[in-house]
């Protein structure tokens, strides 16, 4: 308890049952401290970041207490796994009616970010060869130089 001595105007700490005790005699004032201002944290929700062809997943954000953060996951849990940490107060969460719009927003780009499966190119056998013309059973030199080829002039 933080106490303060009515006569001197000494404040000190004391233990809650010694304070309480103190406080009975009336020679100690307890000193309640004063709340300071209600911080709030705002959270919100939007679309991710257009890299070229390319859009990340959506961003959680928040502010709030001097501090701001976001987060954003490529497995759609966001809004499970981000916290915000404001100064003497608990964490906060994020709050449902948010989860719900980033929970929209993430199945919505789920669905652009899939890709067509890709066709087989046919194949006639097993044997064909990659590039039409050339069996890859021909052989090559070991060697980038011609075979009897002489370069002094005669």
């Amino acid at each position: 308890m933080h106490l303060v001595n009515k006569e001197t105007g000494e404040e000190f700490h004391a233990p809650s049952g010694i304070g309480k005790a103190l406080v009975a005699t009336g020679t100690v004032q307890e000193v309640v401290p004063i709340p300071g201002p209600e911080v709030t944290v705002e959270w919100s929700v939007g679309r991710g970041h257009v890299i070229e062809d390319y859009q990340t997943p959506p961003v959680i954000s928040w502010v709030g207490g001097g501090n701001f953060g976001h987060h954003s996951s490529m497995d759609g849990m966001s809004h499970l796994k981000c916290r915000s940490y404001v100064p003497g107060l608990r964490q906060q969460t994020c709050p449902p009616h948010v989860a719900e719009e980033y929970l929209r927003l993430y199945a919505e780009w789920a669905s652009k970010r899939k890709k067509p499966a890709k066709v087989a190119a046919p194949q006639v056998s097993a044997s064909t060869p990659p590039i039409p013309g050339v069996s890859p059973w021909m052989g090559a030199t070991t060697s980038p130089w011609q075979r009897n080829y002489e370069l002094r002039k005669k």
